[in-house]
């Protein structure tokens, strides 16, 4: 039993490992992964815009999809950290180590209990995340490391226009 009555939040990080294990229990067997950036926007944006959306944002995506919880945001991409050409500001992980990241997470997800990772890629313009993250999916699946198989990455209406996304495209789930 729980020392204190559950905290109600979708962000694991503010749950105790209690909070969570009651929660998979209840029915909340989707596990959300937010991915942000940090990198030059330009001399009126901040260098940490996407990870400030996604933490204003991420309680009402999980919420809208039902029965989930957001796991910790990932606050880095993927780029090339050892280009000649980084801009002041931004900072990379390698593809590899990227996909290394989402592996793990989705792995240590799985093993809680959640029956399948959902992907929300706030950096939607940057070139291979949604390709990357169904690579993870592909592989996770073939492995059979998870048993859930997402096609499509899920993105909000808002993101979908921003980057002239194609509303027919399989490989995005759009949320409201």
């Amino acid at each position: 039993p729980r020392p204190s009555p559950a905290y109600d939040s979708v962000w694991m990080e503010q749950l105790t490992w209690m909070e969570i294990r009651d929660a998979i229990k209840e029915g909340k067997t989707t596990a959300l992964i937010l991915t942000g950036g940090v990198e030059s926007n330009g001399p009126h944006l901040a260098t940490g815009k996407h990870n400030y959306a996604l933490a204003v944002m991420g309680e009402a995506i999980a919420r809208k999809i039902g029965n989930t919880l957001v796991a910790p945001i990932v606050t880095r991409e993927p780029g090339r950290p050892d280009s000649d050409r980084v801009a002041p500001g931004s900072v990379f992980l390698s593809p590899e180590t990227y996909e290394a990241v989402l592996t793990d997470m989705a792995l240590s997800l799985k093993s809680m209990g959640f029956k399948g990772p959902v992907f929300e890629i706030s950096a939607l313009s940057h070139e291979g995340c949604p390709e990357l993250v169904n690579a993870i999916y592909k592989h996770l699946e073939e492995t059979r490391k998870i048993e859930h198989r997402a096609e499509e990455t899920t993105i909000t209406e808002e993101a979908r226009a921003i980057h002239s996304i194609d509303a027919d495209d399989p490989r995005f789930k759009v949320i409201d």
